[in-house]
């Protein structure tokens, strides 16, 4: 039996994404979250950046079973 692991998005990542890129990208999200945020997502928000726009980058973090997406400019709780 093959695992088949889904990040875990916060909501305001989740909106963030589908407002930039739209409802259909969330499959390629789940299906390759990393890379999609290092080659994909996050190249795209720096030339927005060097546009002079302030949007915050999106961050991958976790390990093997569990892999969380969320904004840079979000909060986060110790131990999350």
């Amino acid at each position: 039996m093959k695992w088949r692991l889904y990040p875990e998005l916060s909501t305001k990542c989740r909106q963030f994404v589908i407002s930039h890129w739209g409802e259909n990208i969330l499959q390629q999200v789940n299906e390759r979250p990393v890379s999609w945020v290092r080659h994909e997502a996050n190249p795209y928000l720096k030339s927005l950046r060097r546009k002079k726009k302030n949007v915050p980058f999106i961050v991958a973090h976790g390990d093997a079973n569990r892999i969380e997406l969320y904004l840079s400019t979000e909060k986060r709780k110790r131990g999350s």
